[in-house]
Parts: C-alpha cells; sequence; structure tokens
C-alpha cells in the first residue's frame, strides 16, 4: 500500500555511534585514535512489505593540532604552543611523539606558529 510507514534501521556502525530512529540521523564523533575505514555500515529502510538497503564506509582521518594527547584540539592546545614559543614553562605534557604524529601540521618535528593557527582556526568552525 502507499503511504505506509518506513522503518529505517543501521547495523554495523562504529563502536560509540547512535542510530536515532526518531530522525532516522547517525550521530558519531569520533576520537582521535578511532581513525580508520569503517566499512560495510549498513542502512536499511522498510514498510514491513518491501526493503532496501544500502552499504557504506566511513574513513576517519587524523587530525592535526592535539599536542597534549588528550584525545581533542581545544584552546589548551593553542595556549600550550604559545607557552612553548614564548620560552614559558609548560604545566602540560606534550606528547612523546610529537615529532611522528598528526599533532605535527608541517610534519617539520617543531612547535611553532602553524600549529597554533590550526588549532585556532579549528576552534573557529
Amino acid at each position: 500500500m502507499e503511504n505506509d510507514a518506513l522503518f529505517y534501521t543501521a547495523t554495523n556502525i562504529p563502536e560509540g555511534a547512535v542510530f536515532d530512529q526518531s530522525t532516522n540521523t547517525l550521530h558519531w564523533t569520533p576520537t582521535l585514535d578511532e581513525s580508520g575505514i569503517y566499512e560495510h555500515i549498513r542502512f536499511e529502510a522498510s514498510d514491513g512489505m518491501n526493503q532496501t538497503s544500502k552499504e557504506i564506509s566511513i574513513a576517519v582521518l587524523n587530525a592535526y593540532g592535539d599536542i597534549d594527547s588528550s584525545g581533542s584540539i581545544d584552546l589548551k592546545d593553542a595556549v600550550t604552543i604559545l607557552k612553548l614559543m614564548a620560552g614559558l614553562d609548560v604545566d602540560e605534557t606534550i606528547r612523546s611523539d610529537f615529532a611522528g604524529s598528526d599533532a605535527d601540521v608541517l610534519e617539520d618535528g617543531k612547535i611553532g606558529m602553524e600549529e597554533v593557527l590550526f588549532v585556532l582556526q579549528y576552534l573557529a568552525l
């Protein structure tokens, strides 16, 4: 019959993701350590008699700017970088793998103005 109610489901979604059936929306904010490709995520719509589905993949890229390995990019990262550049003591722990990490925006092994600008631009979005 036409105008039958449709029911939507999502399966094989990433850990921590939630599919809201009232809005048919997938909600997920991956952390920095969840980068990778998430494959075979399946969305299905059904009216009780017929169904259709679509499989997708989600790519989560590493985020630059997490200087203190807190799992998020925040104003604290920008302040820490500015303190380092000014030669001030830094109370925060700087990630030990900074030079080889995605926190190093220019991939030059140095903490500098580029990292500050990246963090501030990221926060402005």
